[in-house]
């Protein structure tokens, strides 16, 4: 028997502050996954629950939701794919712009960044889309043993999350980038071998 707490869609609501109509469209956005079951079955478990609430705490540090989207799927592989069946714990990564995704099942090692590079120009050009030339990346690593918040530390003034020690790659150093790194908060290493 599954021990699992199970919530409808108000109590949901009343957990997080979150109205239904909002956790539909996070549902919609593939910010928060779908309602598990059908019908009067239909149901919310604890990772919707961590989910909404992720939504939230993003938002309220001045994310917008495609940015919160990228962060949840690129920095913690938060967005656990169940379209197509797919099982819990399964990571999705975005490779391109373009809306390009990488599932990764559980258990499997992530790529190393220039597989991933690889990976996209192949999706790309089986796709027919442009070659693009991949900007040179840049890698940092936190020094800190806590969550990083970085607010304008990616391009287009989007907000960086990095992880406690976690290392990342970055298109380009942004003032906001340079301030943490003169705080010692993060190393800047340059670019990946």
């Amino acid at each position: 028997m599954n021990d699992e707490r199970r919530y409808t869609v108000e109590e949901l609501t009343r957990l997080t502050g979150v109205p239904a109509r909002t956790v539909r469209l996070y549902v919609q956005r593939g910010l928060v996954p779908p309602a598990a079951g059908r019908g009067r079955g239909r149901h919310y478990d604890e990772e919707h629950l961590a989910a909404l609430r992720r939504v939230q705490e993003l938002k309220h540090a001045g994310q917008k939701l495609e940015d919160i989207k990228e962060t949840m799927a690129q920095q913690d592989g938060a967005a656990d794919s169940r379209e197509n069946g797919s099982r819990r714990g399964t990571r999705r990564i975005l490779l391109a712009e373009e809306g390009l995704w990488l599932e990764v099942g559980p258990g499997v090692a992530l790529p190393c960044p220039d597989a991933l590079d690889s990976l996209a120009r192949l999706c790309r050009r089986e796709l027919g889309l442009p070659d693009k030339e991949l900007e040179p990346r840049i890698a940092i690593l936190s020094e800190l043993d806590s969550v990083l918040f970085i607010r304008n530390g990616l391009g287009h003034g989007r907000s960086l999350r990095i992880g406690p020690r976690e290392r990342m790659l970055i298109r380009e150093v942004t003032p906001a980038v340079k301030k943490a790194e003169s705080d010692g908060h993060i190393t800047i290493l340059g670019e990946p071998e």
